[in-house]
């Protein structure tokens, strides 16, 4: 099942430039520094806005854009 769904994502997948797979794992050297000291809503607030921008940038063609939702 992994396998498959990958292989349908990556019909719509974008490669990355270096410099933001380099500020991505900034972002997440963040979020175990925020772990690491116990500091969960820190920590949260940091997963949930590195997910928010895969969201918006890792998957073209997914989502409804606002012309298609009116």
């Amino acid at each position: 099942m992994y396998q498959r769904v990958t292989k349908e994502l990556y019909l719509y997948f974008l490669p990355y430039p270096m410099s933001y797979l380099r500020d991505s794992n900034d972002e997440h050297r963040r979020i175990r520094a925020a772990l690491a000291s116990h500091d969960g809503g820190e920590a949260a607030r940091l997963a949930h806005e590195h997910v928010a921008a895969l969201h918006r940038t890792m998957y073209v063609g997914l989502t409804a854009s606002e012309d298609d939702t009116a």
